[in-house]
């Protein structure tokens, strides 16, 4: 009787295991897919055409502004930035890489309040310098634009999730 009962028991164990080994298979499968799902997703913004033109620059940002206006004034919005595009170009990437600096200054160790008062500042003339060519490209092509193609420019953007 107990070499019944073992013939029994390894007969469903052999079952188990080769269930078990088949599940295992099937949840790296799915782990895998998903790990790959999940890295496409995260990297794709990367490569998604721009124009070479970095998330939230200034041609990004004159595109998602134009889109609410009337055609015509969306031109005229559009081209007072691309006059401008090198400039702007330079503009962010100096204000990027004195936030990135501020941020250095920040992690250092030891920290050095000095130089990090030093690199807050160059961040925030960056930052201003970036906004006075923003609001000079918007004047000039206000100045050009149709009263209703202003009062839609004035009127605040609606919040949702960003179509780049």
């Amino acid at each position: 009787m107990s070499s019944a009962m073992n013939d029994g028991t390894s007969a469903s164990d052999g079952r188990g295991r080769r269930w078990m080994r088949g599940a295992l298979i099937v949840s790296v499968a799915l782990n895998l897919f998903l790990a790959g799902v999940v890295g496409v997703w995260a990297v794709k913004p990367m490569f998604r055409e721009r124009g070479g033109e970095p998330p939230g620059g200034a041609a990004s940002i004159a595109g998602r502004m134009a889109s609410r206006l009337p055609e015509a004034d969306g031109n005229i919005l559009r081209q007072a930035f691309q006059k401008r595009h090198e400039e702007m170009r330079k503009l962010f990437d100096e204000a990027r890489a004195a936030q990135r600096d501020s941020r250095r200054a920040l992690r250092a160790t030891p920290f050095d309040a000095a130089a990090f008062a030093a690199a807050s500042q160059r961040n925030s003339a960056a930052r201003a310098a970036v906004q006075d060519a923003f609001n000079q490209a918007m004047g000039e092509a206000a100045a050009s634009m149709s009263a209703d193609g202003r009062a839609k420019l004035a009127q605040p953007p609606q919040r949702g999730p960003r179509r780049d």
